[in-house]
């Protein structure tokens, strides 16, 4: 049985994640960075939303993930609210300058909610031995890992995904993400071997608003402007779940 986890950027992609019926979200904000923290009050009324885990990143900026210690003490003080919220876990990584990973952080941050399981991100990719990282990973004990093999798109990571997940596959989850669609998902998950899947899943839905100031932008342009909105398409969902059932 395949497992489905989405990308979310809020409230609206988590409600049609789980009306496309995956089964877990990664909740993050600002995708163009990567994805980052998201609100506490996002994390709160996702929450709520049935039929779906909600797993908060824990990632307080874009860029890499050698973090100063103001930093890591913001990132504590999210995992303090975080953890009385009714979620099922949570999604971080951080590493030393050198490329390996920043075991002491990541221990006291699994500390601050040990009642929680742990999932570690892409940063796995930027790891200096990502074969190195996983065998701690697995030995501190988080449950699952984010990859895309160490390319830029998880397609061209196969052999490197196929290997993470035969060696470790039965201490840690092997999760391939990053340009995952209907197109690919039958062929990375048959060839890995991984049993769990993570994509995106957008579409473009148009601003609800009647007055549109035109020529002026909060954000980029190239986003779309500030009247239309990324969000998960619950029927694309539901399409890759129908092209992964049998796999």
């Amino acid at each position: 049985m395949i497992e489905l986890e989405i990308c979310s950027n809020g409230i609206r992609s988590t409600q049609q994640a789980a009306l496309g019926g995956a089964n877990r979200v990664e909740l993050c904000d600002n995708l163009g960075e990567g994805g980052t923290t998201p609100s506490i009050g996002t994390v709160e009324i996702c929450a709520k939303i049935p039929k779906i885990e909600i797993w908060p990143i824990l990632r307080p900026r874009g860029g890499d993930f050698f973090y100063l210690s103001e930093e890591k003490e913001s990132m504590l003080r999210d995992v303090f609210y975080l953890k009385n919220l009714p979620i099922q876990g949570i999604v971080t990584g951080a590493l030393l300058s050198n490329g390996e990973l920043d075991i002491a952080f990541l221990k006291d941050l699994m500390k601050e909610a040990e009642q929680l399981p742990w999932a570690f991100h892409r940063a796995i990719d930027m790891t200096k031995n990502p074969m190195d990282a996983l065998e701690h990973l697995a030995n501190l004990g988080f449950k699952r890992v984010l990859s895309s093999g160490g390319f830029n798109k998880a397609e061209d990571g196969i052999t490197q995904l196929k290997e993470f997940h035969v060696q470790f596959g039965k201490r840690i989850q092997i999760m391939p993400g990053s340009g995952i669609d209907e197109t690919n998902v039958a062929k990375i998950l048959k060839e890995t071997g991984c049993k769990h899947i993570h994509v995106s899943l957008r579409t473009s839905e148009k601003s609800e608003m009647t007055f549109q100031k035109e020529g002026v932008f909060m954000g980029k342009p190239d986003f779309g402007g500030e009247y239309s909105y990324q969000r998960t398409d619950s029927e694309r969902v539901k399409n890759i779940l129908s092209l992964t059932k049998n796999i």
